[in-house]
């Protein structure tokens, strides 16, 4: 008797692996910190329902509530305020984004039988890719340290930064330290970030960034790490001043 069992494994196993790619979301949106994010319900046509309900599964917990012919209900502080639903649309609308509030978002509407229908769910990557410290020189050369942060909805992140015109990869982590000529103002850098089989990327131009002569502030300002290693040197000053 002919067996079957190699050919039928392999099919098995293509299903398998459908299946697996299937269940992983892939990135919707990729955005940036301050800008908003749109969702559509994807109701469809004709169904019933008392409410649609929008729900992080990142931070597992529910966001908003939207019962027909009433005004949104959010019941998250964390996006008091930032939650808006357009009826004639269908759509959640979610303002001013936060590093913190990537994820995956999740729509679901309940009929009057208190019964849960999934309608979609979303991958928002929130990107910030700030100045952390710049110095513009008297030839015009500017020095630079960049910091790409993401919200994907998970602390397991990885960064990786490119050159866009050369394709090379010139960071493999959030940090990216630069050198720059004044020829170099068109050059694009892209901050990749990966998270459990998602990934999301983000284009900045550093050099116009660089600010004026003299150890300009970046693109939002002084952060964290450049304060702590300037406490670090006022505070080495002041025990050489005293122990002297």
């Amino acid at each position: 008797m002919k067996s079957f069992g190699g050919p039928i494994t392999f099919v098995l196993f293509l299903l398998l692996i459908h299946t697996a790619r299937a269940a992983v979301p892939t990135p919707n949106f990729t955005t940036q910190v301050g800008d908003s994010v749109t969702l559509d319900t994807k109701i469809p046509k004709g169904a019933a329902y008392v409410n649609i309900q929008l729900r992080s599964a990142s931070l597992r917990k529910g966001l908003a509530v939207w019962i027909p012919g009433k005004p949104i209900s959010v019941i998250s502080p964390q996006f008091s305020g930032r939650i808006t639903f357009e009826e004639d649309r269908h759509e959640f609308h979610i303002s001013h984004l936060r590093v913190e509030d990537g994820g995956i978002f999740e729509i679901s509407m309940e009929n009057a039988e208190s019964v849960m229908t999934d309608l979609g769910k979303y991958v928002v990557f929130v990107f910030n890719i700030s100045v952390v410290s710049a110095s513009r020189f008297d030839n015009q050369s500017c020095s630079m340290d960049l910091l790409c942060e993401a919200g994907t909805g998970s602390r397991a992140v990885t960064y990786t930064w490119k050159h866009m015109s050369k394709g090379s990869t010139v960071s493999r982590s959030p940090w990216l330290h630069l050198v720059m000529d004044p020829k170099d103002q068109g050059d694009t850098y892209t901050c990749t970030a990966q998270s459990l089989g998602m990934q999301g990327t983000w284009d900045i131009k550093p050099y116009p960034q660089c600010g004026p002569k003299s150890g300009a502030q970046g693109l939002f300002g002084l952060r964290f790490p450049s304060i702590c290693l300037l406490a670090q040197a006022l505070l080495l000053t002041l025990v050489v001043a005293h122990s002297g």
